[in-house]
């Protein structure tokens, strides 16, 4: 049984992966510019909000936001542990 079935838009795979690869080679310089006006942890938490604003609103515009009810407590502190992974994770690297 095969997994994964080439769609032949390997053009289109070929762009995304271009257009990545530039953003993510604009992070360090442009993180690097930021910490002359502002300390990283100030920028980590922009960098979260301005993220979870977004996501939250594409997810909205979709129909495919999910409901919080739905989570329950062990969802919920996954989550909290995912959060504050991230956010010690970007911190360090700054």
């Amino acid at each position: 049984m095969s997994l994964h079935r080439s769609s032949g838009n390997h053009r289109l795979g070929l762009l995304l992966a271009t257009i990545t690869m530039v953003i993510w080679s604009f992070l360090p310089n442009l993180l690097k510019y930021l910490l002359l006006h502002i300390d990283p942890y100030n920028l980590t938490w922009y960098r979260f909000a301005i993220a979870s604003v977004g996501f939250t609103l594409l997810l909205k515009y979709q129909g495919a936001l999910p409901k919080l009810g739905e989570l329950g407590r062990r969802g919920f502190v996954l989550l909290l542990i995912a959060t504050l992974g991230l956010a010690a994770n970007y911190i360090c690297f700054l």
